[in-house]
């Protein structure tokens, strides 16, 4: 008759399987995560200037305010991370100035579109 090993050894195999699932778990998760953000960023890359305006509003009001303007940087353009730095020469209330036209502190689709290529 064959001798089965001991509890901690038992315990220890087990122990070992749930770190190797918990690692594939989690390998699984970031992969999408990547795979979310990639497309995300493929589509901001890609869409017309209607979609990313609709998509900048976030309170579908058809007016974007300076907080959903900055909000959509952040979380969309240099690599998810942050928005563009102050420092490298970018203004993120200058870039949304070129598109409020009559400075009202919010930009309207045709406001975005017309000013979109510039």
């Amino acid at each position: 008759m064959k001798k089965q090993g001991s509890g901690k050894e038992q315990k220890s195999i087990l122990y070992s399987y749930q770190q190797i699932t918990i690692m594939n778990m989690i390998k699984s998760i970031l992969s999408l995560c990547l795979l979310f953000t990639f497309t995300s960023m493929v589509n901001a890359q890609t869409a017309t200037p209607e979609e990313l305006f609709n998509s900048m509003d976030v309170n579908e009001d058809g007016e974007l305010t300076l907080t959903e303007y900055s909000a959509y940087l952040a979380k969309n353009l240099d690599s998810g991370n942050e928005a563009p730095s102050e420092s490298a020469g970018y203004s993120i209330i200058a870039d949304f100035k070129k598109y409020d036209e009559n400075e009202d502190g919010k930009i309207v689709l045709k406001e975005f579109k017309d000013n979109f290529d510039k």
